[in-house]
């Protein structure tokens, strides 16, 4: 039995488990120290149940070894994961911080440029991993990390998958957290990309309106909402939601997978659209300040202190050394800026639904946000008013965060109090009433105040007119150039004290080298001296050749920079030749003369076709190296196991199986037979037939010696395992039988002395029967018979 682990004990003797630092229901995780690479990480011990699951071990690393490929920033990159005297554990990325729930829970629902920062890297890190077929399953705000450098990662890829898989018994049992489930995990059980779409649409919803947009008295009612009902627009909960962001979530959220949002990387685009379409600045998402990362390290600093008797300055916790080995990098969108609290995940489980519900309930009223705004993004100004499409319903207040004050980047948020159009920072009229007498002892004074103000009106006359002359009064007037050349217009722009420079457009009607007007245009007043564009017509675009190296940016500037519009195709094509991403071709094809705004179409390459794993059992391992070389394949791990039915070195099966298509260059794992055939070593000398079964591969010790007619004293017998039989030649130790046999000399005619001396060479016993001293006669067994070793030789002599 498995002892329990704790801060200090040393998990698979390489990560040291310093503090935990949440626990849930079916994992604990502890910071902790890769004592190997001296890193700080997240590790996640799993629970004793899981643990002793065998089916859940082995596909949990399946999934940890898919998500360990994934590189996005936007994913909590898996380390290591493993399996130490009964306990099952994760090791991962560390992200100081803590979960969008958490900063719901601590500020309330949140402006649509903040909820627009959440999504990017998310869609970027979904992206990638339904590229690599990886289905994360248990898209929620628990499972969506922010790090105390504004970092937003998906934690958890894989985990609920092992788990499904694990526990599954029929057909009926869902995986998920209820309240975002999509609606055919909830009928079939059957999940896509799609499904993860639609997950991230419902947090979307939640992120701006507070909550979820079904709600039931159990998690299964809440869960089978979604079978009837669609979706509706955040804007019927909150004013001020762009009408474009309400369409987004609404696609996203089609009740048919097939009307939704088909993609991530299209949900990603339609993202950036919105976002440019309303001047949604991306701005930092603020980490949480209470959360389950900040309440561990303040148990630890309380720890700490404890130790020292509260006596000296504050000791530096590990806590605060993870916390400032992640902060090293700055905050920016796509960049895995710091390390993330993979924390709250394990804070709030998924569990089953099936039979028995088992789903856990997330939606709940917030609290009321506290604090007070962080300040506005570029371009926006704190208190401007909250735009309502016309078919956005009234706000309905959500508890008192109706009139809150949005404790988000970049000013009030949806639902928050901000003024309506045209009235932003307006107070009431003071009503009329009478004014009061003035004192006869002021009224002097008023005449004197009249002189000053006459003085200052003349003054600022003054000062106005040499403003005028200083700026706009010795302007000078961009002259017409209509229908002149190029030549005459650069004369007559000279002709007026200005400068000219000729920049060549691309224009669908004026011939190459027509005069196109000027900038600024006739008539507007520039400073004298100043320059003015001459505008040449460089006639229709053509389009441009791929750059040199084929980089789908070089190429678009060049179409951009020739007046069109570059459009990526939405599939690849393969190609042996021109590497991944890279652009294959342009349709039209270069040198294609277009107008002005027309569309270039880039195919990018996919890099090179998929290929089949060909057969490889049977073949040798070097045979089966170059079968693969020849498919544009390579060999990767090469394991061995026991397999009677293929000779030693050959391969016994692949991962994957043969038949299935993979990428150029992928590794083709084997297992190749550890079988070996044991040789016929009858008859041979010792040292022969030791080298023989060693040649085979297999590990050899000497036994007792025995006596056969047929084999001499220095001879081998037979083995054990027999001959031809096939045994593992890593586990298994041949025993080699030698003989002690020995061939009865010929001793008639010799004295019985001679003779005598003779047999005991042979290490035989001599008995003479008569004749003790006279010539031998006969012998018993007779000469060239084969006996044992100290067999009694009887001999006959005369005299």
């Amino acid at each position: 039995m498995s002892h329990a682990l704790g801060p200090g004990d040393l998990v698979d003797r390489r990560y040291r488990l310093e503090a935990p630092i949440a626990d849930g229901g079916m994992s604990t995780v502890y910071l902790a120290t890769d004592t190997r690479l001296d890193r700080h990480v997240a590790l996640k011990l799993l629970s004793p149940t899981l643990a002793g699951d065998n089916s859940f071990v082995s596909r949990l690393e399946l999934e940890a070894k898919s998500v360990a490929r994934l590189s996005h920033p936007g994913v909590v990159q898996v380390f290591d994961h493993g399996f130490d005297d009964g306990h099952a554990f994760l090791v991962m990325e560390l992200v100081p911080g803590g979960t969008l729930r958490e900063i719901l829970d601590e500020r309330g629902p949140m402006p649509a440029h903040v909820v627009m920062s959440v999504l990017r890297p998310i869609l970027g890190a979904l992206a990638e991993a339904h590229g690599n077929g990886l289905i994360h399953r248990d898209i929620k705000p628990e499972n969506i990390l922010v790090s105390t450098n504004n970092s937003v990662k998906l934690a958890d890829f894989g985990l609920v998958r092992a788990v499904a898989e694990s526990r599954s018994t029929s057909q009926n049992v869902v995986m998920g957290t209820a309240a975002y489930l999509a609606p055919e995990q909830i009928a079939t059980g059957d999940t896509d990309p799609r499904s993860d779409l639609y997950s991230l649409g419902i947090v979307a919803f939640e992120l701006l309106t507070g909550r979820v947009p079904f709600q039931g008295d159990t998690p299964v009612a809440t869960a089978y909402q979604r079978l009837e009902r669609p979706v509706p627009p955040p804007s019927s909960l909150v004013s001020g939601i762009p009408e474009d962001l309400d369409d987004l979530i609404v696609h996203a959220t089609e009740r048919n997978p097939d009307a939704r949002i088909s993609s991530a990387k299209d949900f990603l685009h339609r993202v950036e659209e919105v976002s440019s379409r309303n001047r949604l600045f991306h701005v930092p998402v603020p980490a949480p300040s209470s959360s389950a990362w900040s309440r561990a390290r303040e148990r630890a600093a309380r720890e700490a202190a404890a130790g020292s008797g509260g006596a000296g300055p504050k000791s530096e916790t590990v806590f605060d050394i993870a916390s400032r080995e992640s902060s090293g990098a700055p905050a920016a969108f796509g960049a895995a800026a710091g390390a993330g609290a993979a924390a709250a995940s394990a804070a709030a489980p998924t569990h089953v639904i099936g039979d028995t519900p088992q789903v856990d309930e997330t939606t709940r009223l917030q609290q009321q946000a506290p604090g007070a705004p962080l300040g506005a993004p570029p371009g926006a100004e704190q208190g401007t008013p909250t735009r309502m499409h016309p078919r956005q319903a009234p706000p309905v207040p959500y508890g008192e965060r109706a009139a809150a004050t949005s404790v988000y980047p970049g000013g009030p948020g949806p639902g928050q109090g901000a003024p309506p159009r045209g009235h932003a920072g307006q107070t009431p009229a003071p009503t009329s009433r009478s004014l009061p007498d003035v004192p006869t002892g002021l009224q002097s004074k008023r005449g004197a105040g009249c002189l000053w103000a006459i003085a200052v009106l003349v003054l600022v006359a003054i000062l106005g007119v040499a403003g005028w002359w200083l700026g706009s009064g010795r302007l000078v007037e961009v002259p017409d150039v209509s229908g002149m050349s190029v030549p005459e217009a650069s004369a007559a722009i000279a002709g007026v004290g200005l400068t000219s420079a000729e920049e060549e457009l691309y224009d669908n009607e004026a011939p190459e080298g027509d005069l196109l007007g000027t900038e600024p245009t006739a008539g507007e007043r520039v400073q004298p001296g100043g320059t003015v564009k001459v505008l040449v017509s460089a006639g229709q675009p053509v389009v441009p050749d791929i750059s040199a190296d084929r980089s789908r940016e070089a190429t678009e500037a060049a179409i951009n920079e020739r007046s069109l519009v570059p459009v990526v195709a939405e599939k690849a094509r393969f190609s042996n030749d021109v590497p991944e991403g890279a652009v294959l071709e342009l349709s039209p094809a270069p040198g294609t003369t277009l107008g002005v705004g027309d569309e270039v179409k880039l195919v990018l390459s996919g890099g090179p076709a998929p290929v089949d794993v060909p057969e490889l059992v049977g073949l040798a391992l070097s045979d089966a190296r170059e079968a693969l070389e020849a498919v544009g394949l390579r060999v990767g791990n090469v394991t061995e196991e026991f397999d009677d039915s293929q000779p030693g070195g050959s391969v016994v099966s692949s991962d994957p199986s043969p038949g299935e298509a993979l990428r150029a260059n992928s590794p083709v794992s084997l297992t190749v037979s550890t079988a070996a055939r044991v040789p016929d070593i009858r008859g041979m000398d010792m040292d022969e037939a030791r080298a023989e079964l060693e040649k085979a591969g297999l590990t050899v010790v000497e036994g007792p010696a025995e006596t056969d007619e047929d084999v001499l004293d220095g001879k081998a017998v037979r083995t054990e395992p027999s001959a031809d039989e096939l045994v593992d030649a890593k586990t298994t130790t041949i025993r080699l039988i030698p003989s002690n046999s020995v061939r009865v000399p010929m001793v008639l005619g010799d004295t019985v002395g001679s003779a005598s001396d003779k047999l005991r060479e042979r290490g035989l016993r001599p008995k003479v029967d008569s004749g003790r001293n006279g010539v031998v006669y006969g012998q018993n067994p007779l000469p060239g018979r084969v006996v044992g070793p100290d067999t009694e030789v009887r001999l006959s002599a005369l005299g």
